[in-house]
């Protein structure tokens, strides 16, 4: 659930993107079309400004990937501290 709303935080509510992306790129794929169909129309629909995108350098990339590292380990000592404090037990109704 962190993590979802980390994400949303950053890029926005992604079933509301995909469904964009894909309406900006005509639809779901087509199974019987050549494989190279989809994604030219995914970079025609980003290049003409159809769909918001963000590109990233190497640089940028080594970056967002040692902060979701950086936030998982955080978590994760997070929840060991609360577990330590706290002693979560099943609801009787359950």
């Amino acid at each position: 659930m962190a993590m979802e709303l980390q994400v949303r935080g950053l890029f926005g509510d992604l079933h509301r993107l995909k469904a964009d992306l894909l309406d900006a790129a005509g639809g779901e794929p087509d199974i019987l079309a050549p494989a190279e169909e989809f994604p030219r129309r995914i970079a025609q629909a980003v290049e003409s400004g159809r769909v918001p995108s963000v590109r990233f350098l190497d640089g940028d990339l080594r970056r967002m990937a040692l902060e979701a590292v950086a936030f998982g380990a955080f978590l994760g000592d997070a929840a060991g501290e609360a577990d330590a404090l706290h002693e979560l037990s099943p609801s009787p109704g359950l």
